[in-house]
């Protein structure tokens, strides 16, 4: 079983928490299973968590084949998962999350959202393609009541949604022995974590350090407490850093004060991170998961909540009376914090329960992706249906369209004798090109069965056929999209050349401007549930050189700044070999290159 976690953020101590919760859940359920991450910030992101498999996420992959190994991933996945934690809002831009659900949507796999807060949505645009993406969803699964009321609003289909319960306390149970809660009542050591939020709004920044500093001052005021500044997000140059801010804070503060707070600005995994606030006798935080990771330390934690789920989470655990909104007055902070502080040990004797009920309620996450694979077909029910689609292809391509009438022109001019047709359908290349030796091969047999020599292969998982060889001219047409290893491919196809041999190849323009253009407006371009490759123009060119060959010729098959039309409507269009010029990379939908046999590849690339 393939999992594709998308979404992740791991950089963030607490999305590295649930996405580690998220991954030992999963392999512990299915032993044999492999997790692939989708993340940002990919490079770093691998320095961290060197264990784990990472690729860019969709929005976050910057190069072509950094697109494609994107894609890829797509692609191997039996099941696509949205990682757990709160990022589809109006605070952050949706749509690119909602481009990268439309690609797993558009490859037929299942999609499930996991133990999300999601919303609010006050943009009209955002309502709009929330509603059409997640509507298409397998399942929704969400952390709290008011993502389903956002979710309703869009109109999403609550059918699809089910409350369960934040990853973060799957660690309850992964590791329990974290869970280790104070005997005594006295609150010596109180950690707190602060934030920027919103973020870049330094106005607001700066009352959110001055009422820290009078809490600060407030708690100090006892003898015999101090402070650990301590976040979920610090430690890793170049990302975001709470530590800063704790800094600014501090550094308010009088001398004797200072002397009493300590700073911890390292990185923590989520384990180490659980004993670090261990330390604590109790936690106050804007950050909802290090409060989160405090109690699963057994350290009682008070939320000054910037976005809803902080409020509902602490209502989940019976606490909602230790949390208040960031943005209250710091009289209201200075207030909550006494109470809180005045109810830790009525805090502890409930926390052991409160945690396991959560435990409990994050684990319908898992029983939720459990529910989806026992609703999938078998595997061999889903190589069915790939064939089925490539048994649709073979009957829609048997025909005389505009590509195969301009390849046919072009064998016509090499003169061959013997041709063999890779993705030959049902041959009609055969009837357009009399007078060849013809020889066709492809993923699908064609029916009825047809009067030539034949070879099936379904080239990304069998050897490319025995016997093949000696051909003056091998075609690959509407093909190469759909392997896996288009060097390995292009190898065994020069292998099946005269050394004097020509190849005559089609590959689809990835980067039409029509695609181009509907990323840009915020929509997903279509793409075939079977595609393996994603070349630009220029990309697949290097390709087939580095394959052994030299480009002789390259046909653009039309220009146009509109999509493609239907193969069946090409039956018509007149015959053109227009030469590809500046313009062809974005207004050429397909190519079609000639290329010679060259005397040996470029082995260091392949």
């Amino acid at each position: 079983m393939n999992f594709l976690i998308t979404n992740s953020v791991p950089l963030n101590g607490g999305d590295e928490a649930l996405l580690r919760a998220l991954v030992t859940a999963l392999t512990n359920r299915w032993p044999d299973s492999k997790v692939t991450v989708l993340c940002k910030d990919l490079e770093l992101a691998r320095k961290q968590l060197p264990d784990l498999n990472l690729e860019a996420d969709l929005e976050f992959a910057k190069t072509e084949e950094a697109r494609r190994d994107t894609f890829a991933c797509y692609h191997a996945a039996d099941v696509v998962l949205s990682a757990p934690g709160g990022f589809l809002h109006d605070y952050y831009s949706v749509e690119e999350r909602l481009q990268g659900f439309e690609v797993a949507l558009g490859l037929s796999k299942p999609l499930i959202l996991i133990g999300q807060s999601i919303g609010p949505f006050w943009k009209g645009r955002s309502i709009k393609r929330v509603r059409k993406v997640l509507n298409r969803a397998s399942y929704i699964c969400v952390r709290d009541q008011i993502s389903s009321r956002h979710l309703a609003q869009c109109g999403v289909n609550l059918a699809k949604v089910k409350v369960t319960g934040d990853a973060a306390f799957l660690w309850h149970r992964i590791a329990p022995e974290l869970f280790k809660p104070k005997a005594e009542s006295n609150t010596r050591l109180i950690g707190l974590s602060f934030r920027v939020w919103p973020l870049g709004d330094q106005a607001m920044q700066e009352k959110t350090i001055a009422k820290a500093e009078q809490l600060c001052r407030h708690l100090l005021a006892d003898g015999d407490k101090r402070i650990l500044f301590l976040s979920t997000c610090q430690g890793i140059p170049g990302y975001v850093d709470d530590s800063q801010m704790a800094s600014l804070i501090r550094d308010r503060l009088p001398e004797n004060l200072r002397a009493r707070c300590e700073l911890d600005g390292a990185r923590y995994g989520p384990v180490e991170l659980i004993q670090a606030l261990g330390q604590c006798d109790a936690f106050i935080g804007m950050r909802l998961h290090a409060c989160i990771l405090s109690m699963l330390a057994g350290v009682p934690a008070m939320g000054l909540g910037y976005e809803d789920k902080t409020q509902e989470i602490f209502e989940q655990m019976g606490l909602g009376s230790y949390q208040i909104p960031f943005t209250s007055e710091v009289e209201n902070w200075i207030e909550k914090a006494d109470y809180f502080l005045a109810g830790v040990s009525g805090i502890k004797d409930r926390l052991a329960k409160a945690l396991d009920e959560r435990c409990t309620a994050a684990e319908e996450n898992i029983k939720v992706i459990e529910e989806q694979l026992s609703n999938m077909a078998a595997p061999e029910v889903s190589a069915l249906t790939t064939e089925q689609r490539w048994t649709q292809s073979v009957a829609r391509y048997g025909r005389p369209h505009l590509r195969l009438r301009q390849v046919a022109a072009l064998v016509k001019e090499l003169e061959p004798k013997r041709m063999l047709d890779v993705g030959c359908a049902t041959g009609h290349l055969r009837v357009l090109c009399s007078g060849v030796e013809y020889t066709g091969c492809d993923f699908i047999a064609p029916a009825p069965p047809v009067g030539f020599p034949f070879h099936q292969c379904n080239f990304n998982r069998e050897p490319f056929p025995s016997g093949l060889n000696d051909f003056d001219v091998v075609v690959c047409s509407g093909v190469l999209e759909y392997i896996d290893n288009a060097p390995a491919f292009l190898a065994s196809l020069r292998s099946a050349l005269t050394p004097e041999g020509h190849l005559i190849i089609t590959y689809f323009n990835m980067n039409h401007i029509s695609r181009i253009w509907r990323l840009i407006t915020g929509r997903s371009f279509p793409v075939h549930p079977d595609w393996r490759g994603f070349y630009s123009p220029r990309e697949v060119q290097k390709v087939i050189e580095k394959s052994g060959f030299q480009i002789l010729k390259s046909i653009a098959t039309s220009h146009a700044l509109r999509p493609a039309v239907s193969v069946e409507e090409t039956v018509s269009a007149p015959l053109t070999l227009g030469r590809t010029h500046w313009g062809s990379s974005l207004f050429a939908h397909q190519f079609i290159f000639v290329a010679a046999k060259t005397l040996a590849p470029d082995s260091s690339q392949i």
